[in-house]
């Protein structure tokens, strides 16, 4: 039966609390209607399991994947959401507190637009990076205390519609179509609770990486550091047209790679996977015995090929183009301090404003006069 919006998918739901005939009747029903035919191009097998000793719901996905080439794929995944019953007020204290601190960095922003329309600089803040950052990091704060909020409501809503299904053994007039029904909206619920949770964890790793970069332009404080960033940022333009060689070059060889050994190996016989496995090729980790089993001569030459363009060469490039332009930056500025030279003095400075406090504030302490 189909009951879903997407074309060319059908559900069918087999209740471990009916008898094992039952399912079997169904599925040899499924078989006499040709319900996996040629046209078809894969099979999920999902359940949703209730974990108490851990307060986890389990989604199992069994995915068999019916491929050109008359191979079948196989893949086991099982996630966990955790089980939230009802809400109570202290389940929101953490979103609250997040929800005041980006609160109080949008009155902050709101207050920088205002005083640069007064002084008529709004260009000047339009043009900055930084308050752009600051602005995407308000927008993204926003919708993450959003995004925890609906996966509560959904993962209540969820345990509620668990805990309102009817329990075995059932009666012979129970309405078993709405039996179903019920249930198979509590599967697609959960799966649904689980994408928006992963969708939520991905918000979260976005916005520690803008406080990362906001950590980026307290270091423009630093000299040494500083000269490093203009550097990498001097250095884009080149690195940019460099890039669009090791792209072509890099998809050359996975594309390469899937066809001497799609047919043999796994970890090639896709183009998307080809290109993992290319990557896993630069961090040393794979398996070339496998594909020398394959092709003794065709994997070789692979290799060497590999590793002189990619590795050698376009590697040893890229290091060159960044230290040509450290040099150029090293000569053009001259020597800088380097971030323990700013401690010592910073430190230096602390020392000095104790003892001087210390003293009264009246003169100089002993040892010389205050540092520059």
């Amino acid at each position: 039966v189909s009951d879903t919006e997407e074309q060319g998918l059908y559900d069918v739901l087999f209740n471990i609390e009916m008898a094992a005939s039952t399912a079997m009747d169904k599925a040899t029903q499924l078989r006499k209607d040709q319900w996996l035919d040629e046209s078809a191009h894969g099979l999920h097998i999902q359940a949703l399991l209730l974990n108490l000793e851990s307060n986890f719901y389990s989604l199992i996905d069994t995915a068999f994947e019916f491929r050109y080439d008359g191979q079948v794929a196989r893949e086991v995944n099982v996630r966990v959401v955790p089980i939230v019953e009802s809400i109570n007020i202290t389940d929101y204290i953490p979103e609250m507190i997040w929800f005041a601190l980006v609160a109080v960095l949008l009155l902050k922003e709101l207050w920088e637009v205002f005083s640069h329309c007064y002084h008529r600089e709004l260009s000047l803040y339009l043009s900055s990076f930084w308050n752009a950052v600051d602005w995407v990091s308000i927008g993204l704060g926003m919708y993450i205390v959003f995004n925890a909020y609906q996966i509560m409501d959904m993962t209540v809503a969820l345990t509620g519609s668990i805990v309102s299904l009817p329990r075995a053994p059932l009666p012979s007039t129970f309405d078993i179509p709405g039996y179903e029904a019920q249930w198979t909206g509590a599967l697609d619920n959960g799966f649904a609770v689980y994408e928006v949770r992963r969708w939520y964890l991905f918000m979260l790793f976005i916005y520690a990486s803008l406080i990362s970069a906001r950590f980026l332009k307290c270091c423009m404080g630093q000299e040494k550091l500083a000269m490093l960033q203009f550097v990498v940022t001097g250095s884009f333009h080149a690195i940019s047209h460099l890039q669009i060689i090791c792209i072509v070059v890099f998809v050359n060889f996975a594309m390469g790679g899937h066809a001497l050994f799609g047919r043999e190996l796994e970890e090639w016989s896709t183009p998307s996977g080809a290109i993992s496995t290319t990557f896993r090729m630069i961090l040393g980790t794979l398996d070339f015995k496998s594909m020398y089993l394959v092709a003794p001569v065709s994997a070789t030459i692979w290799l060497l090929l590999f590793l002189f363009s990619c590795i050698f060469l376009l590697m040893n490039l890229l290091a060159a183009i960044l230290l040509d332009a450290f040099q150029v930056f090293k000569r053009a500025v001259g020597a800088t301090d380097s971030a323990f030279d700013d401690m010592t003095s910073e430190f230096k400075d602390l020392l000095w404003r104790c003892l001087w406090r210390g003293g009264g504030g009246g003169g100089f302490p002993a040892g010389g006069p205050a540092p520059g």
